[in-house]
């Protein structure tokens, strides 16, 4: 309807826990490229079978969001995405999950050099994109060194530390 207000909805952890059902189905699927949109956006083409989708991942401080989409990423991309794409390429997808609604999505990896973790971390300004390997933090999007957080250091070669629960479970 025209000048009708538009209604924004938050992407809390019930709406991510529906978009992490609807991405389960995307288990086994292979990565086909990492790509990227805009600074704080990755786009991961996928392929299974003759079906292939894209998942689109934004750490915006504004426009944190995880879903499938129809854009394709650019051909620029910044360190992150191009360790993504020297990691993951030809990788399948094992699962797609959300700890007990938290505001993570959890894509697990089988790399050709073993399984990895990739983690989108959607929390408003402290969104962030990790991708983690033995326990150990291989890279993100957003680089928060101990004098940007007192809370954790999400730095390359740091242990993961999953983001803080600062919220009740909403059922």
């Amino acid at each position: 309807m025209p000048g009708a207000p538009r209604m924004l909805t938050t992407f809390d952890s019930v709406v991510l826990a529906a978009v992490t059902q609807d991405l389960a189905p995307y288990a086994g699927a292979r990565i086909v490229r990492a790509g990227q949109g805009a600074p704080d956006e990755v786009v991961i083409d996928l392929r299974q079978g003759r079906r292939t989708a894209s998942l689109f991942i934004s750490i915006n401080a504004r426009w944190a969001r995880v879903h499938l989409t129809s854009l394709r990423g650019s051909g620029r991309a910044s360190p992150f995405v191009q360790m993504l794409r020297r990691r993951l390429d030809r990788a399948r997808i094992r699962s797609i999950s959300q700890p007990a609604f938290e505001r993570s999505v959890m894509v697990d990896i089988e790399t050709d050099a073993g399984p990895v973790q990739l983690i989108a971390e959607i929390m408003g300004r402290h969104s962030n994109l990790i991708l983690e390997e033995d326990g150990q933090i291989a890279g993100s999007l957003k680089v928060v060194p101990r004098s940007k957080s007192s809370v954790r250091e999400v730095l390359p070669g740091k242990p993961f530390v999953p983001a803080p629960r600062d919220r009740p479970t909403p059922f």
